[in-house]
């Protein structure tokens, strides 16, 4: 990832099916992109795991590897929960993995909502707050700690009738755990 343009991959082709359009953000894991699914006729946004061009510890792509499809695992039985981002599927392409999820059009994450705009009236803050707990107690009940709630992992996205920040979803269940299940810890 180091060195390239942001939207460099752009009409790429991953898993023979999932053309990638535009980068739609980007984090320390990798990049997120708008993706069209010539199969299903649909958009998709899809998250690349990309490894650092920098030196690093031999075990770090395994990580990275096993937190992405962890992250999928965990997100994908929440599936049809209203404040969970989908996972739809889990790809590999070029020896890495890549996650498939739902496409929200015109989403934003609350962090950026916050650096734009400053804070939330409290009604709003309380209606997303209840969003939020709404999906971790849902995690919850199934097993799953979330374990990186934050700002930057909720996206707000607007209904049908226009209200910017209507829908409420909890995305990056990268670093998620299933207490007494054998899966490796991604950190402390």
């Amino acid at each position: 990832m180091a060195g390239e343009t942001p939207d460099q991959g752009e009409g790429r082709v991953i898993n023979g099916r999932y053309r990638l359009l535009r980068t739609l953000g980007a984090g320390g894991m990798g990049r997120v992109w708008l993706a069209h699914d010539e199969e299903l006729a649909c958009e998709v946004a899809m998250k690349e795991i990309a490894l650092p061009d920098v030196p690093m510890d031999a075990s770090e792509p395994a990580q990275r590897i096993a937190r992405a499809r962890s992250e999928a695992r965990h997100a994908a039985r929440l599936r049809g929960h209203p404040h969970v981002a989908t996972v739809h599927d889990v790809v590999e392409h070029e020896g890495l993995p890549w996650i498939v999820m739902e496409y929200v059009p015109d989403a934003v994450d609350l962090q950026a909502v916050i650096r734009s705009s400053g804070p939330l009236p409290p009604a709003q803050v309380a209606r997303i707050g209840l969003a939020v707990l709404d999906a971790l107690n849902t995690g919850h009940r199934i097993g799953i700690l979330h374990r990186d709630v934050k700002p930057a992992n909720i996206l707000l996205a607007p209904n049908s009738s226009g209200d910017p920040y209507a829908r409420v979803l909890l995305t990056d269940y990268g670093i998620a755990l299933q207490p007494g299940s054998r899966e490796p810890r991604i950190t402390a």
